[in-house]
């Protein structure tokens, strides 16, 4: 499939329409507390994000791609100098934060699961967060969400609202291409 037929395909509004939810208000004040996350609804090549404590990029701290391959889920994420790119145990976004979202991206069962193959590519490749969204050598965490969508979809699926030269968890969670498949309190 070509990059203008995939555009074509990946109309966001119409599947939206076709989801039956044609608009979704994001507040900072997030539902579900005191509940639980739902890590079992997770497919591959959705995406999580944790909170801990607020920071100045926003409420959301931390974002990592869901890794369902094989049925060995796993978190693939850019965890910060030292670590880079590596895959994780299933719980450990709830076992490190007090809150965590696991969303989905409005698109194909064909791209969610390139975007899950693309983030394990990058598994081993060093953490910076120095490094433009563009650059496919080095990783920060919602950069590696954002590029495992993006460069799936060749340039269709842009999940960093703002457009900026960084693209924050906050960034993920504001995209209208998001959708929240389960939230709540870490263990």
């Amino acid at each position: 499939m070509d990059a203008e037929a995939l555009g074509e395909y990946l109309d966001l509004e119409a599947l939206q329409q076709a989801a039956g939810l044609e608009s979704l208000e994001r507040f900072e004040n997030v539902a579900g507390q005191g509940v639980p996350v739902n890590m079992g609804v997770a497919r591959h090549g959705d995406f999580l994000l944790g909170h801990r404590t607020w920071r100045p990029w926003g409420y959301w701290n931390h974002a990592g791609v869901w890794d369902a391959y094989g049925g060995w889920n796993k978190t693939v994420h850019a965890r910060g100098y030292g670590w880079g790119v590596r895959r994780d145990a299933w719980d450990w976004f709830p076992r490190h934060y007090s809150r965590v979202a696991v969303m989905g991206v409005w698109t194909s069962a064909y791209i969610r699961n390139g975007a899950g193959w693309y983030a394990r590519r990058q598994l081993g490749e060093p953490y910076t967060i120095w490094t433009s969204k563009t650059d496919q050598s080095k990783w920060y965490c919602s950069k590696l969400v954002w590029a495992s969508y993006y460069w799936t979809s060749y340039g269709n699926i842009d999940l960093d609202p703002n457009g900026g030269f960084w693209v924050t968890p906050n960034d993920l969670w504001y995209s209208g291409w998001t959708y929240i498949r389960s939230i709540g309190d870490g263990w």
